[in-house]
């Protein structure tokens, strides 16, 4: 198994950032989600920037790279808290703090 992707809650951003993500990769987290269960909606993006849109259950999760820092966000920001409280009792993913 591939090491887990490291997270922390960021809920004055409405956003779980993706503490090791900021270069751009994001196949592992790719990878992740969908092992997690989520399905892929949509993906766009460039050399610069990227965003991937997955299903999970009833919220719609968003996958960001803007150049610098990677994180996921959610369509509705109330389902933040639920969606990293079940991602943090997966395997896949690593606590690596909240800031909340």
């Amino acid at each position: 198994m591939t090491k887990p992707i490291r997270m922390r809650l960021h809920s004055r951003a409405d956003a779980i950032d993706l503490v090791d993500y900021d270069a751009g990769d994001l196949e592992p987290v790719d990878k992740a989600l969908l092992g997690f269960g989520a399905k892929k909606i949509l993906s766009v993006g460039n050399p610069l920037e990227e965003t991937q849109r997955y299903s999970l259950g009833s919220s719609e999760v968003i996958l960001d790279w803007d150049g610098y820092t990677s994180a996921l966000r959610t369509t509705d920001p109330t389902h933040l808290t639920a969606i990293f409280n079940a991602l943090s009792r997966s395997p896949l993913f690593e606590v690596a703090g909240k800031d909340d």
